[in-house]
């Protein structure tokens, strides 16, 4: 048709005005589709932000709530009393923000409260007899679970939700019986305010959260941004005994056109003008098209005759350069291959035939996939070219590498390729090549990875450009963060490490090789103890330095605890030896105390008991006394000391010690005693216990000349292997713990060096003999356990004494000493090498009723025997003596008279004595110096055994 035709144009505008109709419908349907899906998107995004606020507002009430758990416990844990609850309230209240106050109500009744200013009206408050709240209350009391109750208007006025969490305590039979009830008090509106509140105001959106009252069944409104909601989208939280419902909607409806809407009113105006113009520019094309095909079929015959001559010459060329070259007619899948393309693979001219075939079966299956991708992409036009590199088979059976490149050069109509020709290029020498770096490649990579550390190369500006696996394991780095790190970045903000770092690269730069130790910064910003090496190197006339850097945290560790053990060993060895020292003191000094006790006793046997000299042998007593204490606390301190040791509770002998401990220091030290909740037995002398927690009272009450507080605590601890490996005195296993604490001027690290040695002391002369922590230390030892002393100065002192924990052990009696001396008869042999204790020791047995024949040495002992036939009842003997010891004696002379019995005495303690091996454990033991009534009660329980 012409196109001036009048019917023509008729026809031409009466298709655009439909397409116009027809367009105009379509958008009219997406702009309603896409209106319905926004409401629909709107609701759930508002439900979305209502589940949020809910989540919010149930965290922060089951926040609240856990502290009736936390006050529970403490309940529990002080059997219904809860010491300092206004102090232990308050700190709560600062943990819970949400939280108005905390209540203890004993047998429902509120007892204490705090905060209590606002609060006075609720003390007092009976909980089961309160209409209002009788119901939350039984209910709690009778399931044994939390509720909440409210809210509701509050006695102590304002309006608040109140929690009640029941509390059961055993009784003596083991029942459970209700104790009250613990109660945490959250006011409104504070618990339902927040930021996700503030996020729905500003969102524009109208709101109420309401729940079913609980006792009308009608709604009750807990908050609301005021008028009424219509079709609100609702989200629930669930509470302790019910639910709060949150009613949200948008503040101007559902129905508001919003500015998506109005833009896709105008865009589906657009859209359908733009179809009326596209409908009557397609319509107006056939008359231009017929006048175009026959131009452009003139032109490509023109082109055809240009193309053919021009690969014609780039077929000459590829095979000039040693190129294949292949020509592939898609429809029938003959494949034209140049001589050049058979001779590549050793094949003649008349070998391989001109079909698709020959190439596909001489393809290498693992190349197959990948190959025949690449030619699909570039088919369907997702790869602009087709580019393969592959293996073909070869006549003598090895596979040549080849580098497959291809054009299409004709499409059929609908875009589908028809003609398709391309090159092969044999790459396989470059490809060994490659394959060769490779393998070098993973090798080094695998040596690599293989150090026992973080292997690095830094080019000479200080950037990492190699490294290894661990490197990124232990640094906790990506590869890619890794690219980007200088050396100095592992020590950001460490200014001295980093001027040390930059030193020693320096050097190595200078000297060839350097190392360092300092701390890497990790990633998560923990840092770790490295040993680093760096040797530079040149590879391509540019500089590098290449190292490796060791975790030494194992070595540090292993130093701190081996300079640990060395320190604790020379302690050991210094307190031993000054132990052996003390003790040897101790032995000597008991044998002129036992001439002196024993003097004392037969002068008072012969004085009257109204002689002026009775004072004076008071006096010389009291001395004495004093001299013996010393003497004691010398064993104490060398673990020498006699003690009758049982199994105890640990808490029980310090409550029983505490009054003593109370009126020794005065009104102005407070004593806090902190038992634990274990029995804590151990197996000990508790005397020695009384003495050691005096001592340290002492101690302290001393460094708190101004007063203070005095806390004694016990407990149960544990140590493994580790802990022990680092504390030479500590053994594996369980033990009790003892600490006294004090608030005193502290000590500094000098003095805690010495403090256990006998007499050290820091006081003024005349003011302590320096042997007090010395008998703590000894005690503590001689029972197997082990001290550790903290202090700072200015911060106080802290004892932890550890003792092991008894389980079930025999427990040992104590034989009280007897008050009046015991006579008897009977000859006794006497063997004393010092002349004074024999002396004394040979007219107190005589005082008693004996006949005692005394001798100096052994020698004269035996010579004694040997030379008479008299019959001894008894052998009374020192142990330790010149020329042969008790031991050795006792058995010479009883083979001489069969029926002696023997008491061996001495001024070292049966323990030690046994220890040494002069004697065995069980045999007749008495320890200088000793009384008359002991000495006499000893000699007759053997001669009556």
């Amino acid at each position: 048709m012409k196109p001036d035709d009048p019917s023509s144009v008729v026809r031409l505008w009466l298709i655009t005005a439909v397409a116009f109709l027809c367009s105009a419908l379509v958008a009219a349907a997406l702009v309603l589709y896409f209106e319905k899906h926004r409401r629909a998107a709107d609701r759930a995004r508002i439900e979305v932000m209502g589940k949020t606020y809910l989540l919010a507002v149930g965290e922060r009430l089951n926040r609240a709530l856990s502290a009736t758990y936390a006050l529970a416990a403490l309940v529990r844990q002080g059997k219904g009393h809860v010491e300092g609850f206004d102090a232990i309230a308050r700190e709560m209240l600062s943990l819970y923000p949400e939280v108005s106050s905390l209540q203890l109500a004993p047998k429902g009744i509120v007892s204490s409260i705090v905060p209590r200013a606002g609060n006075e009206q609720a003390i007092g408050h009976d909980l089961l007899n309160d209409p209002a709240r009788t119901k939350e209350a039984f209910l709690a009391r009778d399931t044994r679970r939390l509720t909440l109750a409210g809210p509701f208007p509050l006695i102590q006025g304002g309006r608040g939700a109140v929690g009640y969490l029941p509390v059961f305590l055993p009784d003596d039979r083991g029942q459970e019986h209700f104790w009250g009830f613990t109660i945490v008090l959250v006011r409104f509106p504070e618990v339902l305010s927040g930021p996700h509140e503030t996020q729905l105001r500003d969102s524009g959106l109208s709101f109420e959260l309401w729940r079913v009252h609980p006792d009308s069944g009608g709604k009750d409104i807990l908050a609301s941004s005021g008028g009424p909601l219509s079709d609100p989208v609702e989200a629930r939280l669930d509470v302790p005994d019910g639910a709060w419902i949150l009613s949200l909607m948008p503040s101007g409806g559902w129905h508001r056109f919003s500015p998506a809407s109005v833009w896709g009113i105008v865009l589906a105006l657009m859209f359908s003008v733009l179809v009326s113009v596209i409908v009557n520019g397609v319509a107006r094309q056939p008359i231009a098209l017929r006048r175009e095909v026959k131009a452009r079929t003139q032109e490509l015959e023109r082109a055809k005759a240009v193309l053919e001559e021009s690969e014609q010459r780039w077929q000459f060329a590829l095979e000039g350069a040693g190129d294949g070259v292949w020509d592939w007619d898609v429809r029938t899948n003959t494949v034209f291959f140049s001589r050049q393309w058979k001779a590549m693979l050793g094949y003649g001219e008349d070998e391989i035939g001109n079909n698709l075939s020959e190439w596909d079966s001489r393809l290498h299956p693992d190349d197959r996939t990948a190959t025949y991708a690449a030619l699909e992409s570039y088919f369907s036009g997702e790869s602009p070219a087709y580019v393969s590199e592959h293996r073909l088979l070869c006549k003598n059976g090895t596979y040549k590498w080849i580098l497959d490149r291809g054009h299409i050069v004709a499409r059929d109509e609908e875009g589908k390729p028809l003609r398709v020709i391309g090159t092969h290029t044999d790459i396989t020498e470059r490809k060994e090549m490659e394959l060769a770096m490779l393998r070098e490649k993973s090798f080094l990579e695998a040596v690599m990875d293989s150090v026992p550390g973080m292997l690095y190369v830094y080019d000479d500006q200080g950037r990492l450009v190699q490294w290894n696996r661990q490197h990124e394991t232990m640094t906790g780095y990506s590869a890619e963060e890794l690219s980007r790190m200088h050396l100095l970045d592992w020590y950001k903000g460490d200014e001295p490490t980093i001027a040390y770092i930059s030193e020693r690269v320096e050097h190595a730069m200078q000297h060839g090789f350097a190392d360092a130790e300092a701390n890497l910064q990790k990633k998560d910003g923990t840092t770790i103890p490295m040993y680093f090496t760096a040797v530079p190197v040149t590879i391509s006339d540019k500089s590098y330095f290449i190292g490796i850097g060791i975790d030494i945290s194992a070595r540090l560790q292993a130093e701190a605890e081996k300079e640990q053990l060395a320190r604790q060993l020379v302690q050991a060895q210094k307190m031993e030896s000054v132990g052996r020292l003390a003790g040897g003191i101790a032995h000597d000094f008991n044998n002129m105390l036992a001439v002196i006790f024993i003097s004392l006793d037969l002068i008072r046997m012969r004085v009257g008991a109204t002689d002026p000299l009775l004072e004076n042998l008071e006096q010389i007593e009291r001395a004495a006394t004093r001299a013996r204490d010393i003497t004691r606390q010398l064993l104490a301190f060398s673990r020498q000391q006699i003690i009758a040791p049982k199994v105890v509770s640990l808490n029980e002998v310090i409550a029983e010690t505490e009054k003593t401990i109370v009126r020794l220091i005065g009104e102005d030290v407070e004593v806090l005693f902190l038992p634990c909740g274990e029995p804590a037995r151990i197996l000990i002398d508790p005397a020695q216990i009384d003495q050691v927690l005096i001592n340290l009272a002492l101690n302290a009450r001393d460094a708190m000349p101004d007063g203070g507080k005095l806390t004694i605590e016990t407990a149960i601890a544990e140590f493994d292997e580790a802990y022990c490996r680092t504390h030479g005195d500590a053994l594996p296993g369980r033990y009790v713990r003892l600490s006294v604490s004090d608030e005193g001027h502290g000590m500094d690290r000098t003095t805690l060096d010495h403090i256990f040695e006998p007499f050290f002391t820091t006081k003024e002369v005349g003011k302590g003999t320096g042997l007090g922590l010395a008998m703590v230390y000894g005690v503590v030892r001689q029972n197997n356990g082990f001290v550790n002393v903290y202090s700072e100065v200015g911060r106080g002192t802290t004892f932890k004494l550890y003792f092991p924990l008894a389980e079930d052990q025999e427990q040992a009696t104590a034989v009280s000493e007897p008050k009046e001396p015991v006579y008897g008869s009977g000859r006794i042999l006497l063997v004393e090498d010092d002349e004074s204790v024999r002396s004394v020791t040979a007219k107190t047995l005589e005082t008693l009723g004996y006949e005692v024949t005394a001798a100096a040495t052994p020698a004269e002992a035996l010579s004694v025997v040997q030379n008479s036939d008299t019959p001894y009842a008894l052998l009374v003997t020192d142990v330790v003596m010149p020329g042969m010891n008790g031991k050795q004696l006792s058995e010479r002379l009883c083979a001489l008279r069969p029926g002696m019995k023997v008491l061996f005495m001495s001024g070292y303690t049966e323990n030690t004595i046994v220890h040494r091996g002069v004697l065995d454990a069980g045999l007749n033991f008495i320890q200088k110096p000793f009384s008359m009534q002991n000495l006499s009660r000893k000699v007759r329980e053997i001669l009556n055994s």
